[in-house]
């Protein structure tokens, strides 16, 4: 499956007004008890005793590599190395600007800058951007960095806002498309295949709600071509390594249905793999890539076997962010929105079964269970090995490294 990836909040960059940076305050969750008198501290301690025998102490109380920087998003690469942006605002004469520093970091613990944001131009007229999504290729040279720009439009501060996809190799140099630049326009989920040449992204229709379509571009020629023309398409999830992806397509001209098809970009053949009742976010595959899961409701998680889809299985749960086990077995789960920090919680997936033709598909109801006590995060990832877990500090901006429980 794709190297573990994070994205960021959708923050705008800013081109004029000021943009604070992140607050140092902690969340309630993870204040302590900052005053308390002689007489409470027995029971204080009668509570810490309490506490320590519910929950066990557990490796994961420290972390095994900390990096002390306002991280704001990071990604995976295949060889364990981590990109990772840091929030840069700075002045020029009476104007503000946002453009993040890009890093890597190696499993040692050594650190690079790739890009610094400050410095990065691009044209005549004042660019700001914020790091939305980092994807690696599959041999984990070159790396896409997802990008949602402003700039500034006319002196009254007025800005056009967009995305755009930068293309570097892992030393930060700019790969550029022939005949054009290293920022690709218009570029989202964008993702090197493995001749490292060659990358498919989505790109929004005329309709800002309206499906995606996909495209592949070359960079050594600069060609670039639309793909299944006259499909249109909610979500990919790109296994780059297998030459294809799985898609939910939204506007199936057979039927209208939503379906979940494999795309074969080779042969540029799409085949169904099932009707779906609905799609709300959240589409994945799983690190054996034999199953494939996505939200059909707010509170309903969906599981299938990609090999044989009528396999499927529910479970109840809320809508938000999640990382499969290496197992396959259970996903790690912020709930609720992408840009909102929460606790994480595992959750068990229920084994999958093949229902009866117009039956409905058994909804289970697993009992999340909370790691790292209450703490909530902005973002995570598990590691493509399955053997870490990487968070980022909600006050600080910590990127906190933790062996996966």
């Amino acid at each position: 499956m794709p190297p573990a990836m994070h994205r960021s909040n959708s923050r705008a960059p800013s081109l004029l007004p000021k943009v604070p940076r992140r607050t140092t305050q902690e969340s309630a969750s993870r204040k302590g008890i900052a005053h308390f008198s002689k007489k409470s501290l027995p029971a204080l301690t009668a509570i810490a005793s309490i506490l320590a025998l519910a929950i066990p102490f557990s490796a994961q109380d420290r972390p095994v590599l900390r990096v002390q920087d306002d991280c704001t998003s990071f990604g995976y690469a295949y060889n364990g190395w981590i990109a990772y942006s840091t929030r840069e605002i700075f002045h020029v004469k009476k104007q503000t600007f946002e453009r993040d520093d890009i890093w890597t970091l190696a499993p040692n613990g050594g650190k690079r800058r790739l890009i610094d944001g400050e410095k990065f131009t691009r044209g005549d007229t004042p660019i700001s951007y914020a790091v939305r999504a980092f994807r690696w290729s599959p041999d984990s040279m070159q790396l896409t960095v997802e990008l949602f720009t402003g700039r500034m439009k006319n002196a009254h501060g007025d800005n056009v806002q967009g995305i755009q996809t930068l293309l570097l190799d892992n030393t930060g140099r700019e790969i550029k498309v022939a005949g054009g630049d290293s920022l690709v326009a218009g570029a989202a989920d964008a993702q090197w295949l493995p001749d490292n040449d060659s990358l498919v992204y989505l790109t929004q229709s005329n309709s800002a709600s309206g499906p995606f379509s996909i495209t592949e571009l070359h960079a050594i020629s600069g060609q670039s071509a639309k793909l299944y023309a006259g499909h249109g398409f909610a979500a990919v999830a790109w296994l780059p390594q297998q030459h294809g992806g799985v898609a939910v397509e939204t506007n199936a001209s057979r039927s209208g249905a939503i379906k979940l098809v494999w795309l074969d970009l080779a042969s540029q053949q799409i085949r169904d793999l099932a009707t779906l009742d609905s799609y709300v976010s959240g589409l994945t595959i799983s690190p054996s890539a034999r199953r494939v899961a996505y939200f059909v409701d707010p509170e309903v998680l969906e599981i299938r076997d990609l090999e044989a889809p009528e396999r499927v299985a529910r479970a109840h749960v809320a809508v938000g962010t999640y990382f499969w086990a290496p197992d396959d077995s259970r996903v790690l789960l912020k709930r609720g929105p992408e840009n909102e920090s929460r606790d994480l919680v595992w959750v068990q997936l229920p084994p999958l079964t093949t229902p009866r033709p117009g039956a409905d598909i058994p909804i289970a109801e697993p009992t999340p269970q909370p790691i790292f006590y209450d703490l909530e995060y902005p973002a995570f990832a598990i590691s493509p090995d399955g053997r870490q877990l990487a968070v980022i500090d909600e006050g600080k901006g910590n990127l906190d490294i933790y062996p996966l429980p």
